[in-house]
């Protein structure tokens, strides 16, 4: 990466107007999702993401959860910040399908969220995603019914961790 698109993102947070924040965003979004990156250059791109997202509405706000949601190497922080937000269209797929959000963040979810008439009603049929959403579905009463394709995918990466 290098530093004059850092520096580029960093005047559109300071300097840009609102849809020039947005462009940077998705631009950022974009690049995070097809590039590969070390450590390192994921958290900047985590703080970059983080603090357009923190100014943007409610739609763009749901629609970079859904599409961080499904990435491998997302920023933690970043993950975990969308999943702890108010909003069920925005911490809902980051809940159900991030592999990125840590075990805290599942558990401080399940004890506020299940209080919330709104996320009961509209958060969906069930745990699918992962093992670890198991302490979530617990922690709100929901089924746990996780698919045979997860089920696999599952086994095959604690198998690789062994």
């Amino acid at each position: 990466m290098t530093a004059s698109f850092l520096e580029g993102l960093e005047e559109a947070i300071s300097k840009g107007t609102p849809d020039s924040r947005e462009r940077a965003l998705w631009h950022a979004t974009d690049l995070l999702m097809v590039g590969r990156f070390t450590d390192e250059e994921v958290w900047v791109f985590g703080e970059v993401i983080g603090r357009l997202a923190a100014e943007i509405e409610l739609a763009a706000r749901a629609k970079l959860a859904a599409k961080l949601s499904r990435i491998d190497h997302a920023p933690g922080q970043l993950i975990n910040n969308l999943a702890a937000d108010a909003s069920i269209e925005v911490a809902g797929p980051v809940l159900r399908y991030s592999e990125r959000v840590d075990v805290r963040t599942l558990v401080n979810s399940a004890r506020t969220r299940d209080q919330q008439p709104s996320w009961r009603s509209r958060s969906g049929a069930g745990c699918r995603s992962r093992s670890r959403m198991s302490l979530w579905c617990a922690e709100t009463g929901r089924s746990y019914d996780l698919s045979p394709a997860m089920r696999a995918r599952n086994f095959q990466r604690q198998a690789s961790l062994a």
